[in-house]
């Protein structure tokens, strides 16, 4: 009786550890981590604890605008809003709180072309953070420069199943870090219909529906590690997405029939573009560019198990290297104006496809749509290394980053090329900026690179400093002259040229 009391206590502790573990999602054959961030549960757990407060309808003590509502509410709180038009610019300044319409097409919001946003996550001085926003029709918000249909600048929130659609400015205009965009029609705006403006990280855009926006379906600067997948972005007025400066996630996205291109980037790196579907789109299917002579390339950009078809110009890349395929026989992409043959019949192209504009090729080029295989690992993409920074009297600072297509943490290997190195530091996030420091004690020419593994043991290809060959040298400036945004006075600042590196003067 003792053992089976034995086994039933052993089998209920099993079950308990199972219903903990950590679950990740994937995307087709590469387990990209899209874990749903903490704050949702949170958010969740404290907002069934609060009351319900009826804008609308016909109970009593309803009240008759969603600002009220909000004005009156506690964090944690529910504001149920009844079908109807409700002519008002919204404020939310308050946590925790869920804000949900009766009937997504019959709950609209709308901002009388008044030139403010419609709704406002504020961020300061009260912040509007964990907030979810539901069931909505959003229209008419915002007039000329000013104003978007919704606008966030807390963090946290979830805004999903809404219709965000013929806004005078922006669709969202999303302004801050971890949030969830999911679900929503984002259709018919003035401007973009999302825009990330500038460094913001860790948001999730995924299944929505975003068409018809007088921009770009989805636009970022200089804002990185943001996922964008399973989305429909379609015949916006310019590009399906557009990036600058920015370092992200696309992947299962359908991109068709955008006037521009399906993808623009421009002086972008370690990008990761995978599995999706880009047709029809007027410009390129995907566009690469380092924009002209002094600008970052785009480079270090991994782009591979997509399928292009029908595109104006299928791919195209200036000032740019970036990487068009994984290890065989994981292959690369699916073009539909590959001429080649496949003799030996492992469904990808004997020979090469080539990418216009630059000499970069799709090595394993597959005969049909989704034609890859399943894979279970692969290697990180090669490091860039950037933003030099001198600091007296020898010392120089340099960042390193790179994205692994499975999510998975990085260690990195760095060579400074005078014998010292930092053998394989880590872990650090996928897409994590990493600042290291040396210092060099003799005049020479050094090339620093730099190599990724995951935990798995796969390593990456080498990254070099950017430059020539990859050499740092230095250059002097006068007092009165700033580099990267310090005053340097009459110091020697290191820069990535084929030159000597000089001492310190």
């Amino acid at each position: 009786m003792m053992k089976k009391e034995l086994i039933g206590f052993l089998i209920c502790i099993l079950l308990i550890a199972v219903a903990v573990l950590p679950v990740s999602g994937t995307i087709n054959d590469v387990q990209i981590v899209l874990q749903k961030p903490q704050n949702i549960m949170d958010k969740a757990a404290l907002n069934s604890k609060g009351n319900t407060l009826y804008v609308g309808g016909s109970g009593p003590n309803n009240y008759s605008s969603i600002q009220d509502a909000i004005d009156d509410a506690s964090n944690g709180d529910i504001i149920f809003v009844y079908n109807g038009t409700y002519y008002e610019n919204v404020l939310i300044n308050k946590s925790y709180l869920t804000i949900e319409g009766e009937n997504k097409e019959t709950t609209i919001i709308d901002g009388s072309s008044k030139p403010t946003d419609g709704l406002y996550f504020s961020g300061y001085p009260n912040r509007a953070d964990y907030v979810v926003l539901k069931g909505f029709t959003i229209r008419n918000c915002g007039w000329g420069w000013a104003g978007s249909g919704i606008k966030i600048s807390s963090k946290n929130n979830e805004i999903m199943g809404n219709i965000i659609s013929g806004n005078n400015f922006h669709g969202i205009y999303l302004s801050s870090d971890n949030n969830i965009i999911t679900g929503n029609i984002i259709t018919s705006n003035g401007a973009y219909g999302i825009i990330l403006p500038n460094d913001n990280e860790n948001n999730n855009i995924t299944n929505n529906i975003i068409g018809l926006n007088y921009y770009d379906g989805i636009s970022l600067y200089y804002s990185n590690n943001n996922i964008i997948s399973d989305n429909t972005i379609t015949s916006n007025e310019r590009h399906g997405i557009n990036f600058y400066h920015s370092r992200n996630i696309i992947t299962n996205n359908t991109i068709s029939s955008n006037k521009g291109n399906g993808i623009k980037i421009i002086c972008s790196s370690n990008n990761i573009i995978k599995g999706n579907t880009i047709s029809s789109n007027n410009g390129d299917g995907i566009c690469l560019t380092g924009v002209m002579d002094g600008y970052p390339p785009c480079t270090n950009n991994i782009i591979y198990h997509n399928n292009f078809i029908s595109n104006n110009r299928q791919a195209f890349e200036e000032r740019s290297s970036n990487t068009w395929d994984t290890v065989y026989p994981s292959g690369g992409n699916y073009w539909d104006d590959y001429t080649g043959t496949d003799k030996d019949g492992d469904g990808i192209g004997d020979i090469p496809y080539y990418i216009l504009g630059g000499s970069n090729r799709d090595n394993y080029p597959f005969m049909n749509p989704d034609g890859w295989p399943e894979e279970s690992n692969l290697p990180p993409g090669r490091p860039t290394i950037f933003e030099v920074k001198y600091y007296p009297p020898k010392r120089w600072n340099f960042k390193f980053v790179t994205q692994d297509p499975n999510g998975d943490d990085i260690y990195y290997f760095i060579d400074w090329g005078d014998d010292q190195k930092e053998e394989w530091i880590g872990p650090f996030a996928s897409g994590t900026e990493i600042t290291k420091s040396h210092t060099w004690t003799k005049k020479g020419s050094y090339a620093i690179r730099c190599k990724a593994k995951d935990p798995y043991g796969d390593e990456s290809e080498w990254g070099e400093l950017e430059g020539t060959r990859g050499c740092p040298t230095i250059q002097k400036i006068n007092r009165k002259t700033s580099y990267n945004g310090v005053l340097m006075g009459k110091h020697w600042v290191l820069t990535a040229r084929n030159t000597p590196l000089s001492n310190h003067k």
